[in-house]
């Protein structure tokens, strides 16, 4: 019962921190995106990290885009905040990629190290038990 209580554990702190992570990840590689495919002015008035997606739903947010770039369908605004959110979740999955196989080659040459440098070791034979 211990041992799975402390495997259970570890599994729910190593969730936990690999969210943070990668939550870090993609908050700070949207502010790259937002910058380079909104206009200036609409850049500055959206949040600059995972809060742009409940900035869109409000009303008064698009009443300010379209006081700040006239013309400008807010479909394309829309497309281009979704398409930045977007890059940033998949910059995230793939630097999770890179992760998991960095780790897997540490994995296989540690592994092969170890093994290939070790020797076996021949248990004694045990002789049956006669009651």
């Amino acid at each position: 019962g211990m041992t799975t209580s402390a495997v259970n554990l570890i599994r729910s702190v190593g969730a936990t921190i690999g969210s943070a992570i990668f939550a870090m990840v993609i908050a700070n590689k949207i502010d790259g995106e937002l910058s380079k495919l909104l206009p200036e002015a609409v850049y500055d008035i959206v949040p600059h990290n995972t809060g742009v997606l409940d900035a869109i739903l409000e009303p008064s947010f698009w009443d300010q885009v379209a006081a700040l770039v006239p013309g400008v369908p807010d479909g394309v605004i829309l497309g281009e905040i979704i398409l930045a959110f977007a890059n940033s979740v998949d910059f995230a999955f793939l630097t999770g990629g890179v992760l998991i196989l960095l780790l897997v080659f540490i994995g296989i040459t540690f592994k092969v190290r170890k093994s290939s440098g070790s020797k076996e070791v021949a248990l004694p034979d045990e002789e049956p038990k006669t009651d």
